[in-house]
């Protein structure tokens, strides 16, 4: 009799021993349209989506205090009236527009009759929706702000006015955020109150809010709730610990469930809750005072002046207070899956140092705290279980954490290490890439090859990528259908140091770039080359430079290349090395060049550099085998690749192309620096020609420490990944990148092959890379596993058992 009468007296009765169905009429929302929601209370509400989110395991120290900062900037921008709610919404793995895109890509292999490509796509298809049914539900963010004024005008204003803050805010911080459409926000009501049906009738375009709304609830005996064949527990926090770090609620979330968080925020006057929290210190003092035990003198100490740190933060006029509201919602198709749900929410909050306690009696309001529209479905009820909190309090909650990232479009570059669910993305997309180039560093064993034989694939099966060049100096890369350029003793492939394939123009001047002029190409053909000769000939004094200049002009003279007049043309032939021995013949002072040159012109090189260049890069892909070449070999070569490929790659800048230079380290030298600085300039310019640069190294030390164009190459990669690799490796590298704890134990441990840490587009996840069936197949991959250890079996058994 005594609990029913407090339960009473909270307004928490019900009609408990009974199922009570009640049907559902309404939803609490007047009207959706595009980033606005009209609740039936009258007020407007604008929901902003966060689609750029932090991943607090990765980052560092500096980095979440600048992301802390950029949400405290944003709630301390909600005026008094005002208020603001945090969603974070558990959802299914929406890859369908990504099979949209691939159907897309199959249609044109259909109509192009590419058997071969259409069976790529359709394998990539059934491998990912495998995967999308067997992976967790991710996280999707956002953030709602509530107007206070009725007036569709001024409401709109204010809230349009409020959302500019709060983006900018979140891009200090390293996150983003755009205007929810319409259709996205009606998309998430529908699936939240219809859970599984949503699943069978997926929702449409401009679905009307009739169909939104669940034909019934029901409640269970005031514990749980029904609806749509699926089974709801609310929770909310009952007591917090009087210390919490970074991400206090990181534990909590990442609960093994189907778990949303609403978190309401109402901003409160700050005056009354000062003078109340005074007293409390006063009182606190009071008991100090006496004869206490030592554990009680212990507790009151610590809460006196945790009051008395939360009064001075308060004292600044830039820090609000607010009351704030925390739902916690677990939902499974069973009762017995709820409860073990309801267990491991109960752990983790527990484990937390928090106070878990289960709502009851409530009815199908809590539902509407689901919802991305911020409605006051009982304010009595919210100030009951609601907690003074100070903007920086709950910004250090850094609610907008994940480690999700999927564009739905581009190429599937591994699977998410924690989630397991697809990274997929278009790296030409200029919206979220400043620029697509990418560098791939890992020992040997960690995984690098394998995976940029896939990233290679994909950007030619199911990228937009339409060619695509590889400089393979370990002959680790077979591409189906590729045309492999093999250089060795006795080559039948021939590479002119004189050919121009080109004559496009690459320079900083906008009268001059990516015109075709045939003088002023040939000004910088001629200063290029020397790097070419400088690796070959180390040592030339100024005046054998000089020598060496006037002897290539000279050879493209004869066959009729001047850099005056008016009637350049290109010729039939290209001067070759012979040509040039014969021209520096006559030249006094040459002879140390010349017998330098002899293993190239009459030596056993000849084949592969004294002679027209007799080969193309028409084909999908072209990959330039290097691997039987001495590394004295090897570093000319790649400079007359590196040039030739990048005249190709300038011809028609509307074509999709990527270069990839593998054990870029080889051309890192103190004496000869041309073809890094070489490298440097197309990783800066590529992007301009539709194009990107994937550098990949072992050897982490030689390519950024010798010289600055290693460094350069890397600072300019928006894409960066980085696999297994040695302590020195790895304390090198550390003194170009802030990597967390986290990051380093990932660097140094022996994972699978493939496990990485992937930086794209502002987000560091952690990677696995996975192979389909069909493409192990293709690539004739040999998938393996490092043995784990026993913390790590034990981990994989309890997570697959969960």
């Amino acid at each position: 009799m005594a609990k029913k009468s407090i339960l009473s007296k909270l307004g928490l009765t019900s009609k408990k021993g009974k199922e009570n169905e009640e049907e559902v009429q309404q939803i609490p929302i007047q009207s959706i349209e595009s980033h606005y929601v009209q609740t039936i209370d009258g007020y407007y509400k604008m929901v902003l989506k966060i689609t750029d989110t932090i991943n607090s395991d990765l980052l560092s120290d500096d980095d979440i205090v600048l992301a802390v900062e950029a949400i405290q900037s944003c709630l301390n921008a909600v005026t008094i009236d005002n208020a603001v709610q945090i969603l974070i919404s558990s959802e299914r793995i929406d890859i369908e527009q990504y099979f949209e895109y691939l159907d897309k890509k199959a249609e044109q292999a259909e109509e192009e009759d590419d058997n071969y490509l259409l069976q790529r796509i359709l394998s990539k298809k059934l491998f990912l929706q495998n995967y999308a049914q067997n992976a967790r539900n991710i996280h999707n963010f956002y953030l709602i702000l509530h107007s206070n004024v009725k007036n569709a005008v001024d409401a709109h204003d204010q809230l349009y006015d409020m959302s500019l803050s709060m983006m900018e805010y979140l891009e200090s911080g390293g996150m983003g955020a755009i205007p929810a459409s319409g259709d996205e926000i009606k998309k998430v009501c529908y699936e939240k109150l219809n859970p599984q049906t949503s699943q069978r009738q997926p929702y449409y375009p401009d679905m009307k809010l009739s169909a939104i709304a669940p034909l019934a609830i029901r409640d269970h005996q005031g514990r749980y709730l029904e609806m749509d064949e699926m089974y709801h527990s609310f929770y909310t926090f009952s007591n917090f610990p009087d210390e919490v770090g970074a991400a206090w609620l990181k534990r909590v979330v990442s609960t093994k469930a189907n778990l949303d968080l609403s978190i309401i925020l109402r901003p409160t006057d700050k005056t009354l809750f000062v003078r109340s929290t005074s007293a409390k210190i006063i009182e606190l003092e009071s008991k100090l005072m006496g004869s206490l035990p030592p554990m009680y003198q212990q507790k009151y100490e610590r809460e006196r002046q945790s009051l008395e740190e939360l009064m001075q933060s308060l004292q600044s006029d830039a820090e609000n207070l607010f009351s704030t509201t925390f739902i916690i919602c677990v939902k499974e198709e069973n009762m017995d899956e709820l409860k073990s749900a309801e267990k491991r929410l109960e752990t983790a909050i527990a484990s937390s140092r928090f106070r878990a306690k289960k709502l009851l009696y409530q009815g199908h309001k809590l539902m509407w705290y689901l919802l991305p529209i911020c409605y006051a479905a009982d304010l009595e009820f919210e100030r009951r279980v609601g907690w003074p909190m100070q903007s920086t309090l709950v910004a250090s909650i850094l609610p907008f954490n994940s480690s999700d990232l999927n564009f739905n479009e581009g190429v599937l570059k591994g699977m998410n290490g924690k989630t397991d669910s697809p990274v997929i993305y278009d790296r030409y997309n200029n919206l979220f890439f400043n620029n697509p180039n990418e560098v791939v560093f890992g020992e040997s064993g960690s995984g690098k090859s394998f995976y940029l034989r896939l990233d290679m694939l994909r950007h030619i099966t199911t990228g937009r990528s339409e060619r695509i060049f590889v400089i393979d100096p370990e002959r680790e890369y077979f591409i189906p259908h590729a045309e492999r350029i093999l250089f060795r003793l006795g080559s039948e492939f021939t590479t002119n140091p004189f050919h121009i394939r080109s004559t496009v123009v690459d320079s900083d001047d906008s009268t001059t770039d990516g015109k075709n002029d045939i003088q002023q190409y040939l000004r910088r053909k001629i200063a290029e080359m020397m790097s070419f000769f400088s690796w070959i000939c180390p040592n030339l004094s100024p005046i054998e430079k000089a020598l060496l200049t006037e002897g290539i002009q000279r050879a493209y003279e004869e066959k009729g290349l001047t850099l005056h007049g008016d009637d350049a043309k290109m010729p039939d032939q290209f001067p070759i090395l012979s040509d040039l021995v014969r021209i520096l013949e006559k030249q006094e002072g040459s002879q140390e060049i010349i017998a330098t040159l002899k293993p190239y012109v009459t030596g056993p090189y000849s084949s592969m550099f004294n002679g027209q260049t007799n080969w193309n890069m028409d084909g999908k892909v072209t990959i330039f085998d290097i691997h039987e070449l001495s590394d004295e070999v090897k570093r000319p070569l790649m400079d007359l690749l590196l040039k030739e490929i990048w005249e190709e790659m300038k011809i028609d800048r509307s074509e999709r192309k990527g270069l990839y230079v593998d054990e870029a380290w080889l051309l890192a030298d103190e004496d000869n620096q041309q073809t890094m600085k070489f490298l440097r300039e197309i990783a800066k310019r590529v992007r301009k020609y539709g194009g990107f640069l994937t550098t990949a190294t072992q050897n982490v030390d030689d390519f950024l420490t010798i010289g600055k164009y290693g460094t350069a190459i890397f600072n300019n990669a928006f894409i960066k990944t980085f696999m297994r690799m040695s302590e020195k490796d790895i304390e090198e590298l550390s003194r170009f990148m802030n990597f967390s704890e986290k990051e380093l134990s990932i660097l140094g441990k022996r994972k699978q092959q493939g496990y990485c840490i992937h930086i794209a587009a502002g987000k560091r996840i952690e990677m696995k890379v996975k192979s389909s069936p069909d493409e192990q197949k293709v690539l004739n991959l040999k998938v393996t596993e490092n043995k784990l250890s026993r913390k790590e079996q034990m981990e994989r058994a309890l997570h697959q058992s969960l």
